[in-house]
């Protein structure tokens, strides 16, 4: 019998520094997924939803578990601040750290809200 090796790569995380000085730890793990599944139902239907919401979404279920005081609205004020760089960097980095679990199709969808997003603040 073939012994097979899996070399686990780290779980990524993003410090995210508010303008006020609070930090949030973000960790896109399994937990992070689970948590946005089950409260989009999809990562499609959430892109879908536009990129703000992903944000948030993936915000709230990456920082759920790092910060006790951490709530979808929270996470939703948190990304109103944001430059919108860097709400797009957070929902590139989650679905880069998701690798195959996430799909082209859903890769796609974020980056379609993201480019929505953005013709809509250059107007």
């Amino acid at each position: 019998m073939a012994r097979k090796v899996i070399n686990c790569a780290p779980v990524s995380e993003i410090e995210i520094i508010t303008a006020e000085g609070e930090n949030t730890l973000l960790r896109f793990d399994i937990l992070a997924l689970q948590e946005l599944q089950s409260m989009a139902g999809s990562l499609t239907e959430a892109a879908e939803q536009g990129v703000g919401e992903l944000a948030a979404l993936i915000l709230y279920a990456a920082g759920k578990h790092q910060d006790e005081t951490m709530t979808l609205e929270k996470a939703r004020r948190m990304v109103v601040c944001m430059h919108p760089q860097n709400v797009n960097d957070i929902v590139d980095e989650f679905a880069e750290s998701m690798g195959t679990v996430i799909k082209e199709e859903q890769r796609e969808a974020a980056k379609k809200a993201m480019a929505q997003f953005l013709e809509g603040i250059m107007k």
